[in-house]
């Protein structure tokens, strides 16, 4: 991975970062387009996630829910496989946090039974057969639900 490609990556996610906070939503979206060819030239699969997730929100606030979700589910796949690999990660445990935080949002801001149905069978195929990943998901992440319903 080059430190470069890193680098470079991290500027043009903070400049889009700067540009949705003014609303240029549009301007944002290219930043985002190319710190996700850098992330991907970078092989850097955590840069590729965080960016996913971000274009995935001016998807969303560019009123384009349907792409935005789809930019969320691959984040989800993505942020699945880091976690996987390294469940003690505490970045890799925030991206898969939002990444299905950000689906449950764009689902519920539809209000689409269809759209959470198909959803649900996309990332599904994430989750097939690993009943070992979804008990990690739950004992990570249940105490945090807990204490948010208990507050």
């Amino acid at each position: 991975m080059s430190r470069r490609l890193v680098d470079l990556t991290f500027r043009e996610l903070m400049n889009a970062s700067t540009l949705f906070e003014k609303g240029k939503y549009e301007k944002a979206l290219e930043k985002l387009n190319k710190a996700e060819k850098l992330a991907e030239e970078a092989k850097s699969s955590d840069l590729l996630c965080r960016t996913l997730l971000h274009k995935g929100e001016v998807m969303d606030a560019m009123d384009k829910p349907g792409e935005a979700l789809m930019l969320y589910e691959k984040a989800l796949g993505i942020s699945s496989n880091l976690f996987l690999n390294e469940p003690q990660d505490s970045s890799y445990q925030i991206y898969l946090y939002n990444s299905i935080g950000l689906i449950g949002k764009n689902l519920e801001d539809r209000d689409s039974f269809s759209a959470a149905e198909k959803s649900y069978e996309r990332t599904n195929k994430y989750f097939d057969g690993m009943t070992q990943f979804h008990n990690l998901v739950i004992s990570h992440f249940f105490p945090s639900f807990k204490l948010q319903f208990l507050c």
